[in-house]
């Protein structure tokens, strides 16, 4: 009886303990997590802000989920951190934007402007099925609804917030930009800020080229639309290379993409046979299983017409293009003819980027990062036209230049910059590359920096910790 008592009670205290470690969700929830002058927000308030964002996005994510990932948790808590101080900022720059440079009319027009032809759009396309905004409100009007209210219901749903609400929010983010932009005027990165970003980058690069090619070559793309635009680092079985191109005139383009499109009309309806012919191979299977003789010979006719067609199809686009090629070298002459001049001026001594400035038509070897270091040309030659990647792989040399060659872009002349061994680009090559990102991460910094600075004037309380779910 004492020992069953004696575990009553030790049961008893251990419920007790539990409890008392249990998250009182919704005093946590209620904590304060920013402090701006009179505005405060809570825990709950910018866990449904980001939620209504996801949900926005078109995403279904519960950030109350105790379940989740621990991986995925640690992500969350980031990006809440992060949304936290974009929060701070924002509420400091309304007050110091009011206080020391007001938004004009122009900018406030603007703002609203932006607005106005969201709405526009959630009448139009989120609440009717009438393109026209007006036709959208008519209708609703005749219908006896209130296309307003309708609109503050989605931005409610949508948002959060009520229209007039996010109009308020919109004009905080200008205020914010303004008052970044005023922050980040005139900042420049040191040139020690500058090297430090390219030892950065060009470590990053080496890292991502032994991942493999897909990451790699993302990497060094950066934010251009160009593979390769921002390479420090050209990995292994790549080469750098530019080119003299003279290109095809108007005229002879349009003649050209004509051919092409014959080719291609060619192609589909012979990928269109052999699309028909697989079906009715699969047809046959399935009725010489069932038995069914008939149906089987039927498909079997299916399939000898599609090959007919197919064979017929072949021969055609091969016909095609052969008359394409043809064609182009024809209308490539007198570029050819420019070209070997200058390849013979080349061999003589003269310098190609000189050369380059004078006849090349690529704006690519003109401007941008491209005109310091080159097209990044992969193994395969993803994103380049065949002939003047073929052209580019038999160079095996640096400094090598290649005889003319004729693709569907003019004719090239190209030189080989860096082969397929690896190489480091030489920081005194690359510098104006690396100058503006460089520059950008100065001027956050200022802009970072410079808003603290108002928040400690300000009195600002901001708590990191709270924002961090807790189980």
């Amino acid at each position: 009886m004492k020992k069953t008592l004696a575990l009553l009670l030790a049961l008893g205290m251990l419920v007790l303990m539990l409890a008392g470690c249990q998250v009182n969700r919704e005093k946590d929830m209620a904590q304060i997590v920013l402090q701006v002058g009179d505005v405060t927000y809570t825990k709950q308030q910018v866990y449904d802000t980001v939620t209504d964002y996801f949900t926005s996005m078109g995403y279904s994510i519960d950030l109350m989920d105790e379940t989740m990932e621990e991986s995925t948790r640690e992500q969350m808590d980031a990006m809440l951190e992060d949304y936290l101080d974009y929060l701070m900022q924002m509420e400091v720059a309304a007050i110091i934007v009011d206080r020391d440079m007001p938004l004009s009319e122009e900018e406030i027009a603007e703002a609203d402007a932006s607005v106005d032809q969201y709405v526009e759009f959630v009448k139009a396309y989120m609440l009717t099925e009438d393109e026209d905004p007006e036709a959208a409100e008519e209708n609703a009007q005749a219908e006896g609804e209130d296309i307003d209210a309708q609109v503050d219901a989605f931005f409610l749903e949508n948002t959060g917030m009520t229209l007039q609400e996010y109009r308020e929010e919109v004009y905080k983010q200008v205020k914010l930009e303004k008052l970044g932009n005023a922050l980040a005027k005139d900042v420049t990165a040191s040139d020690e800020q500058v090297k430090a970003r390219y030892e950065t980058d060009l470590q990053s690069q080496k890292e991502a080229a032994i991942t493999g090619e897909t990451y790699y070559e993302s990497v060094v793309t950066g934010d251009s639309d160009l593979i390769g635009a921002y390479t420090l680092h050209k990995a292994s079985g790549y080469q750098l290379v530019k080119h003299i191109l003279f290109t095809f005139t108007e005229e002879q383009q349009d003649e050209l993409e004509a051919l092409q499109e014959t080719i291609d009309d060619e192609k589909s309806a012979k990928s269109d046979a052999e699309t028909a012919k697989s079906e009715a191979e699969a047809a046959k299977l399935t009725a010489e299983d069932a038995g069914d003789t008939e149906e089987a010979a039927a498909q079997q006719k299916i399939i000898d017409d599609k090959d007919a067609i197919i064979s017929a199809q072949s021969a055609r686009i091969e016909t095609l293009q052969n008359q394409y090629f043809a064609r182009r070298d024809e209308l490539a002459a007198g570029n050819v003819a420019k070209a070997q001049d200058l390849v013979a001026r080349l061999k003589a001594g003269e310098d190609f980027d000189t050369l380059l400035a004078e006849y090349g038509e690529d704006p690519g070897m003109k401007q941008g990062a491209s005109s310091i270091t080159g097209y990044l040309i992969s193994p395969t030659g993803y994103g380049f036209d065949e002939t003047f990647v073929d052209a580019a792989q038999q160079l095996t040399e640096a400094g090598q230049i290649s005889d003319p060659v004729v693709s569907d872009f003019g004719v090239h002349i190209v030189k080989l910059l860096y082969g397929t061994d690896e190489a480091d680009l030489p920081y005194d090559l690359v510098k104006s590359i690396v100058q503006p990102l460089a520059d950008e991460d100065a001027q956050q910094t200022a802009v970072d920096e410079g808003i603290q600075k108002y928040a400690d004037e300000l009195g600002v309380k901001v708590y990191p910790d709270r924002i961090k779910f807790v189980k």
